[in-house]
Formats: C-alpha cells, sequence, structure tokens
C-alpha cells in the first residue's frame, strides 16, 4: 500500500478518536496499532513489544517522576508563601511590584517543579488574593500569574525539555543548560512590562509600602534552601558531576532533608505524594509510548521520509520552514496540550529542522517556549483557566483579553532567541562533561 494511503488511514482514525474524546497516549496508540495490525507485514508487529519494553525500563525516563517528587514534597513544605513573601519585601515598592514579586516566585518555584501548572496552582493561591487585597485590578493580577505561572516550564528543572530530550535523544543536560539564560530573560521581560504598565496605569497595579533593608536581608533566610537545591541539582549537572537523573535523585534527598528540617514529613502526606507520582508518570510513559507508536509508524512506511522531502522542497528557506513550525506550534496550542503537541509534531518536524541545520538543544529551548506560549493561548491555555480559578468572581473571557499583552511579550522573546541563538547555547556550549 502506497504511504500516502497509510498516511490518510493513520490521520482519519487519529481525529476521529480524538474527536470521540479518547485520551491523546490512547489515541496515538490505537491508531498506530490498528495500521500496524490491518495495513502492515506481520513482521512489523514484533516491535511493538521491543518499544514497550525499552521505552519503560529507559533510565533516562526516571528524571521526570524524580523532578516531579522533589517538586511534590517542596510544596509541602510551607516554602511558597515564605518566597512569595521575600519577593515582596524586594520587589514590592516598584511600580508594579507585587505583580514584579508574583513573577520573581513563579520563576524560582518553577526551578525546583518544572512543571507550569505547579508552579500556577502552588504561587497563584498565594499571589492573586495578595494582589487584589492590595488594590490590583482583578484582570491583571490573574493575567500576571497566568503568564509566568509557565516559567515553571522554561527555567530548569523542565518536564517539556525531558520529554523533548527523550523524543529527540537530546541531551537533557544541555537542554536544562540552555535554558537557564533564557528563563532569566523572560522573567526580566515580564517583570519591565508589568512596571512599565504600572506607570502608565498607577490606579491598576498600587504600589505596596517599601521593606527596610533589615527586612528584606532578613528575609533571604526564606529562600536559602530553594536556592542551595537549585545549586545542587543544576550545578552537579553542569559540571558533569551527574547525569540528570542522578541529580533529580539527589534533588529529592535535598527536598526530603529540607521537609525534615521544617518538620514537615508525615506517612499519610508522604503516601498521598508517592501516588499522586505514579499516577502523573503513568500517564506520561502512555504517551511516550504511544509517541514511539507513531514515529515507528511514520518510519516504517517512510511517511516521515516523504513528509520531509515535500516540506524541503516547498521551500528552501530554513526560516520560512522555521516560521511556519512556529506557526504550527502556537496554533496547536489553542486546541491541544502543550506535552501532546511536542509527542505529535516533534516526531514529524525534527528530521526536518535537523536537516535543514539547527542545532537540536536550541530548538529544544524553543519548543519549550512554544508550549509555555500554549499553556497561556485562549481558549484552552491550561494556566489561564488555573489562575482564573483564584479570581471567580472575574468572566474567563476578560482573563484571555488581560492575558494577551504577555503573550506578545512571549512572541517577542522568541524572536530574539531566534535572532541571538547565542543567548540560549552559551551555558551549554561551556558545560564539563556532557
Amino acid at each position: 500500500m502506497e504511504w500516502h494511503v497509510i498516511g490518510i488511514i493513520l490521520f482519519v482514525a487519529f481525529m476521529l478518536l480524538l474527536l470521540a474524546g479518547v485520551p491523546v497516549a490512547f489515541v496515538m496508540m490505537a491508531s498506530s496499532l490498528g495500521v500496524i495490525l490491518f495495513l502492515l507485514p506481520r513482521s512489523a508487529i514484533n516491535q511493538v513489544v521491543s518499544i514497550v519494553f525499552q521505552q519503560g525500563t529507559s533510565f533516562t525516563l526516571l528524571t521526570i517522576p524524580l523532578f516531579m517528587l522533589m517538586a511534590e514534597i517542596i510544596k509541602t513544605t510551607g516554602i511558597t508563601e515564605e518566597l512569595f513573601d521575600t519577593m515582596k519585601k524586594w520587589f514590592g515598592h516598584f511600580p508594579g511590584g507585587l505583580g514584579m514579586a508574583s513573577v520573581a516566585a513563579c520563576s524560582m518555584f518553577g526551578a525546583v517543579t518544572g512543571s507550569s501548572i505547579a508552579t500556577t496552582v502552588a504561587i497563584g493561591s498565594i499571589a492573586i488574593p495578595e494582589m487584589r487585597r492590595s488594590g490590583y485590578n482583578g484582570v491583571f493580577a490573574t493575567s500576571i500569574i497566568a503568564a509566568a505561572g509557565p516559567l515553571g516550564t522554561l527555567i530548569p528543572p523542565s518536564n517539556t525539555g525531558i520529554l523533548y530530550g527523550v523524543i529527540t535523544e537530546t541531551s537533557i543536560g544541555k537542554i536544562f543548560m540552555a535554558s537557564v539564560i533564557p528563563g532569566i530573560l523572560l522573567t526580566i521581560m515580564f517583570m519591565v512590562y508589568i512596571s512599565i504598565y504600572a506607570l502608565m496605569r498607577p490606579e491598576m497595579a498600587p504600589r505596596f509600602k517599601k521593606a527596610p533593608w533589615s527586612e528584606r536581608v532578613a528575609s533571604l533566610k526564606n529562600v536559602i534552601s530553594i536556592i542551595a537545591l537549585m545549586i545542587l541539582v543544576l550545578g552537579f549537572i553542569y559540571l558533569g558531576i551527574s547525569t540528570p537523573s542522578e541529580a533529580a535523585a539527589l534533588g529529592c534527598i535535598g527536598a526530603l532533608l529540607i521537609a525534615i528540617a521544617r518538620k514537615k514529613v508525615e506517612i499519610p502526606t508522604l503516601s498521598t505524594i508517592f501516588t499522586n507520582i505514579a499516577t502523573s508518570t503513568a500517564a506520561i510513559m502512555m504517551l511516550i509510548i504511544g509517541t514511539y507508536f507513531i514515529g515507528y509508524v511514520l518510519i516504517y512506511t517512510d511517511i516521515a521520509t516523504n513528509i520531509t522531502e515535500a516540506i524541503l522542497n516547498f521551500s528552501r528557506s530554513k526560516w520560512v520552514i522555521l516560521g511556519g513550525a512556529y506557526v504550527l506550534f502556537i496554533l496547536l496550542g489553542m486546541v491541544i496540550d502543550a506535552m501532546a503537541i511536542v509527542c505529535l509534531v516533534i516526531p514529524l518536524l525534527f528530521p526536518i529542522l535537523l536537516t535543514l541545520g539547527f542545532d537540536p538543544v536550541w530548538f529544544g529551548v524553543i519548543v519549550i517556549v512554544l508550549s509555555m506560549i500554549g499553556f497561556v493561548s485562549p481558549p484552552v491555555g491550561l494556566a489561564m483557566y488555573v489562575a482564573s480559578g483564584y479570581s471567580k468572581d472575574i468572566p474567563l473571557g476578560k482573563v484571555m483579553i488581560g492575558v494577551l499583552p504577555f503573550m506578545a511579550v512571549m512572541v517577542l522573546f522568541l524572536v530574539v532567541i531566534t535572532a541571538f541563538p547565542e543567548t540560549v547555547m552559551w551555558l551549554p556550549n561551556h558545560m564539563r562533561g556532557m
């Protein structure tokens, strides 16, 4: 059977199952297994067991549940409230200071979670009520958290970065290091925008009283543990002392020691944490296995090769193709979960961009940024819905409009790291041992 016929059948089956409300992971597995069983030679089925075994026992994939475990333990310590309080003391007196403090807190908390949603929930539950009590416009306060929460995806460790690294067999350690400078840069860009907006419309974001220097310095003790954890994890990866999986394990030990020191370790709490991690890990593993099933079909039938050739023949300009990839990601981000997009699009897109000469580590950061935009994009941006849960009196449509300027900042940031790739590649190019 011709490759394009198989491709059409696969696409139609995929869309029908997706429209029927079947979870993406099962859609990927069911549609690809259907093609393998009914349209490919009998020998093709032999590879299915191998895919499940190889991916299900991958050492690299340990990074995901271990970083998730580290984040869950940290959340139980109560450090989130102290982190926001510290940022408030340092930034609160600036124009839009509480908003800037919220962004800074999201950035720091993201450095130990790797999750947009976890960051949005943890910081949003504290920051949005605090900003609104201080006189902030409700839409503006909610939009700040909806946009800044996804910094948890960009600031390493990043679950999306890990997923990209696994699918493309790119160094996860280098992706982490490549995300550090962009993460700091986008944090600053958000803070600058908030400050400018507050200067132009002070009634939307009143200033907080200036904390004395003694209070500011004293408050730093609240974030020493989280900074130490960040240095432990990222430092060991940067210096080549440990792999990302080993660093994640060290991070879990560090988080547990912090929880013990704060007397926050309880057996029922740990039981709940491990149950949640097992459930989340299983869902991600199903998504990854589904990705490899789809990838196997695309390679076996030469669909991937032919699509690559067709796209390369369509335009010889790598920037036109890259721009098309950006638009595709952003459009899909409006209707599909960001991690699912990575699993669906990367197997097809990655070989094309590799052929065009783009660095796989650099593009990994681009994918993370595009997934960030997806987390915020109306109408289904998940971070936007989560943040709106803390402002239930505000119509969701107003929040959708409120996040648009922040999306514009993200797009501007995307242009900057595309035009100046050294902002992404400087740290990974100076890593040791990787």
